[in-house]
């Protein structure tokens, strides 16, 4: 992975199907520069909407609310990424969830705090919606159990089906 060889002391990562607001590099680095800066993330928030399309942010970001969660883009010392393994690579989802509750587990150990930046944001793409319609994410993730079994690695057939092999 990339990360492992990055030079710099900070790193900031942020999904392929995505693009940040103008402001995001500024609101960063004035968060990196206070001592207790651990990293953070930042609001997402879909290219177009829909009803079926909020709901199924909804889905997702009312308890990633609730859990200080983010998706989409993260930053984080390089030093910190190293001292909690990186990201799991034997996941297939949500690896970015895992590594980001690890980086919070090793904030409170070190004293410094996650930030997740409100004032700009991340715009993902609606790829997945336009090929598998607007309510895909409701879909996929309206069954808790479902989600479990592919967190803990099973479901890889269906989630490669209609989360990975999608059109580009």
């Amino acid at each position: 992975m990339g990360i492992a060889h990055a030079k710099s002391e900070w790193v900031i990562t942020i999904d392929a199907d995505s693009w940040m607001s103008k402001g995001v590099l500024a609101e960063i680095y004035r968060y990196a520069n206070n001592p207790n800066a651990l990293g953070g993330g930042i609001r997402i928030k879909p290219e177009r909407l829909s009803l079926g399309i909020a709901v199924g942010y909804g889905m997702m970001l009312v308890p990633a609310f609730f859990l200080g969660l983010s998706f989409g883009l993260y930053w984080f010392k390089k030093s910190d990424f190293d001292a909690i393994g990186g990201f799991d690579e034997r996941r297939h989802i949500a690896e970015d969830v895992d590594f980001l509750r690890r980086l919070k587990l090793h904030g409170r150990k070190t004293r410094r705090r996650h930030k997740i930046i409100s004032l700009e944001s991340v715009t993902t793409s609606c790829r997945r919606f336009d090929e598998f319609g607007d309510w895909h994410f409701v879909r996929i993730f309206g069954n808790p159990f479902r989600i479990y079994r592919a967190i803990s690695g099973e479901e890889r057939e269906y989630l490669d089906k209609n989360w990975y092999e999608v059109k580009r």
